[in-house]
This record gives structure tokens, sequence and C-alpha cells, in this order.
């Protein structure tokens, strides 16, 4: 396998519109699942976050997400699945669909890598008919979910991380690689491969593609 060639595709803002997560905490309040106050206290540490008063975005994330909590993790993934097929799968970017389509067709091995919990990556995984993904694990025990999160969350540097063990696992040499990202958190993603491109980018991103002489995509709808 050590020839083959892998496409890395990012989700949030790479190949949907916004971010999974959010739209689905807005999903389960619009839906009666969570209460306004908890809602309500889900968008103010995210807030904190984004202000820089908490370090850690694995908190943010275990705190939104201990709404799961003692759910079985089937049920759990129905919600996944009525989330999805209601709202998640209109948020793909067209461009994004045909180019791994297109990939596809030329023989490349599709892996997916987010930040996001697994219950959604996988679900999208299974949708784009993608080979393999990588996400934030909720932690089961005894077919339930306990509201933690099973180890690091898949962001920044444990992004590279993880691609590593992924390809030493796969015998997959990243040289070979194309990895597409629209975030300065994927930096560390986009410089492992041999062929790192962005996907509308912000300014700061764009412009450390344009000093490194990185293939700039818009994808459109």
């Amino acid at each position: 396998m050590a020839t083959e060639n892998l496409a890395i595709f990012d989700i949030d803002g790479t190949l949907i519109r916004g971010q999974s997560q959010k739209s689905l905490l807005m999903f389960l309040y619009s839906g009666g699942y969570i209460s306004h106050w908890y809602y309500f206290k889900i968008m103010i540490w995210f807030i904190l976050y984004q202000l820089h008063f908490i370090d850690s975005p694995k908190k943010v994330m275990e705190y939104a997400f201990s709404v799961f909590k003692n759910t079985r993790e089937d049920r759990a993934k129905e919600i996944i699945d009525e989330y999805f097929e209601l709202h998640l799968k209109y948020k793909f970017y067209n461009d994004g669909l045909k180019l791994i389509e297109q990939l596809k067709g030329e023989g490349y091995r599709i892996i997916l890598i987010s930040n996001a919990i697994n219950l959604i990556v996988e679900r999208i995984e299974k949708y784009l008919k993608a080979d393999d993904s990588i996400g934030t694990i909720l932690e089961v025990v005894d077919g339930r979910l306990t509201g933690k999160i099973d180890g690091s969350i898949v962001y920044g540097l444990e992004k590279k991380r993880v691609l590593e063990e992924y390809s030493r696992k796969n015998d997959i040499k990243l040289s070979n690689a194309s990895a597409y990202g629209d975030h300065i958190s994927d930096i560390s993603m986009l410089e492992l491969v041999g062929h790192p491109f962005v996907v509308n980018p912000s300014n700061r991103l764009s412009s450390i593609a344009i000093k490194k002489g990185w293939p700039i995509l818009i994808f459109k709808n």
C-alpha cells in the first residue's frame, strides 16, 4: 500500500459550510433535546473559549456534549442520523463533492479528519463513501456515552500526530498524499503532506498559502 495515493480532507469549512458541531447543538436545541438554559450556557462556553478565557477546547467540547451522558450509543447514532438527513447533508459544497468523486476515480484513498465528534465524522464518511475517517472520540462504557472525550481532540498538532500514526499503520507515504484544509489550525497537517491545498481560506491562511506556493481552491455550491 506504500505507493497508494491518499487524499485527506478536513470537514468543517472545507467540505461543508460552517461548523458541524455548532449546527448539531442548534438542532438539539430546536428539537427539544436540550433546554434553553443549557443551550445558552454552551454558547457562553464557546464565547469564553473564543475570547481565550478558556484555554482548552476539550473542556468546551466535553461540556457541550455532556448532553449525551448516559445515552445509549445506538440512540445517539439515531439522533445524529436525524440531524444529518434534516440539516447537515444540505451544507456540503458541491465543488468538494465533485472533487472527491474525481479523486476516487483516479484511485485515491479518501480519508476524512476533523475535531468534530466521531459520530458526526463517521456519518459523513458513510455518506461520502470515503475509505476511512478520524474524529474526536466520545467515550462509551457499557454501550452508553459517558459525556467525556476519549483521548485528545483531533485539532491542530493532534491532526499531524494521528495522521503520522495512520500512515505508519497503513504503510502510506505522506509525501505522496494530498491534504485539504481551510483553517490556520490545519497548518501542521498541510505541511505534513507532499501536496497541500487550502480551501476557502481566511486571510491569514491565504497569506501563508501564497508565501508557500500552495494552491488555493474556492469551493462553491
